[in-house]
């Protein structure tokens, strides 16, 4: 209450304060229900979009249901929308944790892997394969960095990296 909002200047109440609250728990009881039943439906995956970009862009509460809907749209073979929020789960992870971070390179490597898979076709897929390699070199200089060149993550992410190199050169 009283706080105010660095990136917009605004400033909370307690009726503000007591609303978000009030859309958390109700995030975080759906987030639990999705996640303890593995069932979601459209109408849920509808639901939490609506209530993620709603009130919680950045929120670690929003980067766990981001990764459910990344797995519900992994199911129904939606790539497009589980590339989305897995670039939602990279976007807020690079912001709330500016340092480096294992979560991150994961998130990254995941990002990379959904994009890897739709670059075998359309005209835009050199497009996709330099995200890809780009999301891929973010990760593998994280994990270098927190845990050394002969870390098991590391070496898996360089030879992904090494086999996307050789199917298509970097331009």
């Amino acid at each position: 209450v009283g706080a105010t909002c660095l990136g917009c200047a605004s400033t909370m109440d307690f009726e503000d304060g007591q609303h978000l609250e009030d859309l958390e728990i109700s995030l975080l009881e759906h987030a639990r229900a999705w996640n303890d039943s593995q069932v979601m439906s459209y109408e849920d995956a509808t639901l939490a979009e609506d209530m993620l970009s709603a009130s919680f862009t950045q929120h670690a509460l929003a980067s766990d249901v981001q990764a459910l809907l990344a797995q519900f749209y992994e199911s129904r073979s939606d790539w497009n929308s589980q590339a989305r929020h897995l670039q939602g789960r990279c976007n807020f992870q690079a912001a709330a944790y500016p340092g480096l971070s294992g979560a991150h390179a994961t998130s990254l490597v995941e990002l990379a892997d959904v994009l890897s898979r739709r670059a075998q076709d359309g005209p835009s897929r050199e497009e996709k394969n330099c995200a890809c390699r780009l999301h891929y070199e973010q990760a593998l200089n994280i994990l270098i960095t927190l845990y050394g060149s002969d870390d098991w993550e590391a070496c898996r992410v360089r030879a992904k990296l090494d086999e996307l190199n050789r199917a298509s050169p970097a331009v």
